[in-house]
């Protein structure tokens, strides 16, 4: 996601560095806007980074977090998360307060449900499901207005509801 040119006290990247904690030297960097943890070690993410606030992109895909805190919720300004190719089976309710998301990536997880909360975001625009074990499409995603793409490949997922043809229809590009 572009979003300017941040300095360096704005954007952490820490990708590729088979890291299995965090320092947590990172929960005291307030005004961090970036965070980039992908393809590391980790397991879990400490209770810091669901205290910084000022978080509007998080990318902690291919790690081995198998859940997330419901600390989550706190993160309000988070506009892109990206979660994929981990070990996640669920979604705390709490993901249903970042409202200001616009791209949710969940690909590689093994989700065979959303929580009911996702409906809430409203100004979603990409959701990326694919290979999770989804059997039915969550019925959630009928209440994401904004939603341009959704990928729901590489599930198990059975005849498609009438509303998400409609969806389709509406300019949505569903992927399945």
């Amino acid at each position: 996601m572009s979003g300017g040119d941040f300095g360096a006290s704005r954007r952490l990247d820490l990708d590729e560095q088979r890291l299995t904690l965090l320092p947590e030297s990172i929960g005291r960097m307030a005004d961090l806007e970036e965070l980039s943890l992908w393809r590391n070690e980790l397991t879990s993410l400490p209770d810091f980074v669901w205290e910084m606030t000022s978080l509007r992109v998080l990318n902690v895909a291919e790690n081995r977090l198998s859940s997330l805190s419901e600390k989550i919720g706190q993160l309000s300004r988070l506009e892109m998360l990206d979660i994929g190719h981990n070990e996640l089976t669920t979604l705390p309710d709490s993901i249903g307060r970042l409202d200001r998301l616009i791209h949710l990536d969940l690909r590689n997880n093994r989700l065979a449900s959303l929580p009911a909360s996702l409906g809430s975001l409203k100004k979603l625009r990409h959701l990326d499901l694919r290979s999770n074990k989804l059997t039915s499409v969550p019925e959630p995603i009928r209440d994401l207005p904004s939603l341009e793409k959704l990928d729901l490949r590489w599930n198990d997922v059975g005849p498609l509801p009438d509303w998400l043809q409609r969806r389709a229809q509406d300019g949505c590009t569903v992927y399945f």
